[in-house]
């Protein structure tokens, strides 16, 4: 039967009802007036099986293969219609691979079909059977013209891609029923503008809300019991959130390139932020966090480049690796006193942060962690006593001094680098510190990296006690003009890579003991450098030793040396050898002819030691 306007409908003149008399009779009694694209709005009313829908489909822009076909239906009103099955299939189309006939399910009488409407191009309102429970997968998925959707408020589910890339679709009214609100429900919905979770929903899915550019706020009940990973990943208009208490974890990536996200408010009840959960979220400007979060996951805010400062509670105790790489607008942090580690690179690039203050009780912090801060000036160990792997603050071109307390059991300071409490290690320097070190000379090794691009750095005197050189410790430290080692044995390093990396080594001179320039030219580590020999400071011994130095035209004569000597070698300062010459009977003649008002070295051998000092000729 076929109705309009004045039959007791309540529809309008440009509305047709069609009464179907038994199911798959619609393609039979629809009237031409529905076929000719006449009409606006179209109500159904009766039980309405597989093949009816296949028709229905038709007169809201698309065929039983998901092909566009062109209609002028604007509404369609389903509300007192049933649908039952039989009739076939009411679409063909891909399921994962492979093609699939989809049809109405024996036993499913409250489920509106999965992808029933699937790429339904024209049409835009369509109001639900009143029998209907739950919303199938991808019922309304690329229905790109459709703005309303009334749906009973008994339905208690809705499907993942129920109303994906619903494009034209600015708001909708869920019901107060709901229970089950599927993954991507509303992806790629580009007009969506707000939404409102119904209390009885505890539990969201994943990526609910991806690239909805104008959804600027989401309504999240109190009762909200767990998040999915991924939950609002990709909610691109999204400007602020409040997470309900009761939610102890934000998942992976749960709120990762929410790219307008500026505020988020966090529980009391929340205790881990999970990895990538807030990745990406670039005007993201404050997070406030409560006490009783335990741990931030690597990468949480990743790239949250408009974050500039932060405030962690007390309870907080472990920030993991990466957690607030490139926040690169970061101007502070404060730390609680409840941390205890802080992973790798967890803070790397934050450029505006110009102190920071580490609690007492942390126990680690890892490699970079602050690497390349370029605002950095001054750290404050205090009483803290942490891990510094492999130098957690290489790269901070502007870091001035590092600070410890007296009574620190484990670090101390001297000449702005910072030791280990004997100072036996020595651990990193600090690259605007000065220009010139001395170890203290009970350093025996140099931390890995511990002048990482210490640009600043020009000249080095190391301890006589040397005997490990870390990894890469002088990478990129390429104005140094002038090293002092005291060894007379080269202290090799253990690694493949350079000790000196970006260094001209040529232009840089090497002062070494005398009599060792040989040794430090064969050495892997210190040959390439403009290696001189140091000038001893032992001529008040070396006097009581040789009671007497002749100079005769072009020799110089030495007498009295100690049986125990076998050669003498005359050296300019740079440790070029002029001349040498075998001892017989306590005597040594050696050649000097060209060189005169000049100073030398002699040096005097014996099996296992010897002996230098200077001489005017």
């Amino acid at each position: 039967m076929v109705s309009v306007e004045g039959d007791g409908t309540g529809c309008d003149a440009n509305t047709v009802v069609v009464n179907v008399s038994a199911p798959g009779a619609l393609y039979d009694e629809a009237p031409e007036k529905v076929w000719e694209d006449a009409v606006h709005t179209l109500k159904i009313i009766g039980k309405i099986n597989s093949y009816d829908l296949r028709v229905i489909r038709g007169f809201c822009g698309s065929d039983e293969y998901g092909s566009f076909i062109p209609k002028k239906l604007k509404r369609l009103d389903l509300s007192k219609a049933t649908i039952v099955p039989g009739g076939t299939y009411y679409i063909v189309t891909d399921d994962q691979g492979t093609s699939r006939e989809y049809s109405v399910e024996e036993g499913k009488d409250e489920l509106l079909p999965d992808k029933l409407f699937f790429n339904c191009c024209t049409i835009e309102s369509i109001v639900l059977p009143e029998n209907i429970r739950e919303i199938g997968i991808g019922a309304f998925y690329k229905c790109i013209e459709l703005k309303e959707v009334v749906i009973p408020d008994q339905v208690t589910r809705i499907n993942s891609t129920a109303f994906g890339v619903c494009n034209a679709m600015e708001s909708i009214k869920l019901p107060t029923s709901l229970t089950h609100l599927g993954g991507y429900a509303f992806t790629h919905c580009a007009n969506l503008k707000e939404v409102t979770i119904p209390t009885g929903v505890k539990h969201l899915h994943m990526r609910l809300f991806d690239q909805t550019a104008k959804l600027s706020k989401i309504n999240l009940p109190s009762t909200i019991e767990k998040f999915d990973p991924e939950s609002f990943f990709g909610a691109i208009g999204l400007e602020e959130i409040t997470i309900p208490e009761g939610i102890d974890t934000i998942p992976e990536s749960c709120f990762g390139f929410c790219l307008a996200l500026r505020t988020v408010n966090l529980p009391v009840s929340l205790r881990h932020i999970g990895e990538t959960a807030f990745q990406e979220d670039r005007a993201l400007e404050a997070v406030h966090f409560a006490e009783g979060l335990k741990t931030i996951g690597h990468f949480a805010f990743k790239g949250c480049e408009n974050l500039s400062s932060l405030a962690f509670p007390n309870s907080l105790e472990e920030i993991s690796n990466e957690a607030f790489i490139n926040c690169k607008n970061m101007q502070s942090i404060t730390f609680g006193t409840g941390l205890k580690s802080i992973g790798e690179k967890a803070f790397f690039h934050n450029h505006g942060v110009k102190t920071l203050t580490f609690p007492a009780g942390i126990n680690m912090i890892d490699y970079a962690a602050f690497a390349e801060c370029a605002d950095l000036e001054e750290v404050h160990l205090g009483m803290a006593a942490p891990q510094l792997v492999n130098n957690p603050f290489l790269g901070c071109v502007q870091l001035k001094k590092i600070t410890v307390d007296n009574n620190n059991e484990v670090y101390a300071t001297q000449g702005g680098a910072l030791y280990t409490k004997n100072m036996s290690r020595l651990c990193l320097y600090p690259n605007a510190n000065g220009s010139k070190l001395k170890m203290n000379d009970a350093t025996e090794t140099l931390d890995d990296f511990a002048f990482w691009y210490c640009t600043n750095l020009e000249e080095v005197e190391f301890s006589s006690k040397l005997q490990h050189l870390g990894w890469r410790t002088f990478c990129g430290c390429s104005n140094l003009k002038k090293l002092t080692v005291k060894n007379t044995t080269p202290v090799e390093n253990e690694f493949v890579d350079d000790v000196f990396e970006g260094l001209t080594k040529s232009a840089c001179e090497l002062s070494v003991p005398a009599g060792t320039k040989a040794a430090y030219q064969a050495s892997r580590t210190w040959g390439g450098f403009n290696i001189v020999e140091s000038i001893p400071d032992n001529i008040s011994s070396a006097e009581a030793l040789i009671p007497m130095i002749r100079l005769v035209p072009g020799e110089c004569i030495i007498e009295g040396i100690d049986h125990m000597y076998y050669k003498v070698e005359l050296t300019d300062l740079s440790g070029r050898v002029l001349s040498a010459s075998a001892v017989y009977g306590g005597k040594a003649v050696l050649s000097v002819s060209g060189l005169r008002n000049q100073v030398c070295i002699a040096t005097l051998h014996a099996a296992g030691s010897r002996k230098s000092f200077k001489i005017k000729l």
